[in-house]
């Protein structure tokens, strides 16, 4: 099972990731519903960690925190880590302007996956994507990267696509959120959880 870090210590379960995506809507005459996104997306994490003599740099890391926001590698789901199969870093085929959700992108892989559920991240900007629809690679057919939410920012040719089995992992910028404890707590001697960890995407 992969471990992923906050602030140098290893995240420990329950680990949630939730979409944030607003939405208007309404009841209309007949009681049907009436639903508009508000067009915003972003990912907000909760967890715990597990400490294991690092709390003393994990303080210290609290203690010297600034508002600019941080960065982690992106927690994957355990059947994206499991599935996935491709290696290579993907480029994209076709550029692309905001909003769209279908990429085509190229590979010299064939018969590799990408799994529905996996996190990517293109190499010019710093929104985490989901992937919706389990990708089978080839090198020589159209291969298309249907993502959530639509980009957020076009992408040319030159920009590649980081996944779960890529050297370099997709990295989450984010926040920690000010109810989260800025501090350790001993009871009876003995360092307990300091409690749910929330972060949220910085967009």
């Amino acid at each position: 099972m992969t471990v992923y870090y906050y602030r140098g210590v290893p995240i420990a379960a329950p680990l949630t990731i939730e979409s944030n995506e607003p939405f208007f809507f309404s009841d209309t005459l007949n009681l049907s519903q009436a639903r508009v996104s508000q067009a915003a997306q972003r990912w907000e994490l909760s967890f715990n960690v597990m400490f294991k003599g690092e709390e003393g740099d994990y303080l210290a890391s609290l203690l010297t925190a600034r508002n600019n926001a941080e960065v982690m590698v992106m927690p994957q789901l355990n059947s994206s880590n499991r599935n996935t199969t491709a290696n290579a870093v993907l480029s994209v085929d076709t550029p692309q302007g905001a909003e769209v959700t279908d990429i085509s992108v190229t590979t010299s892989e064939d018969g590799t996956i990408i799994p529905a559920g996996s996190f990517v991240q293109f190499t010019n900007h710093d929104k985490i994507y989901a992937v919706t629809s389990t990708l089978t690679l080839s090198s020589s057919g159209s291969n298309i990267l249907s993502i959530y939410p639509g980009l957020v920012a076009p992408i040319d040719v030159t920009v590649g696509v980081l996944h779960p089995g890529s050297d370099d992992k997709p990295m989450l910028a984010y926040y920690t959120t000010f109810e989260t404890l800025k501090g350790v707590t001993y009871e009876d001697g003995i360092l307990i959880n300091p409690g749910l960890i929330s972060i949220i995407e910085a967009l």
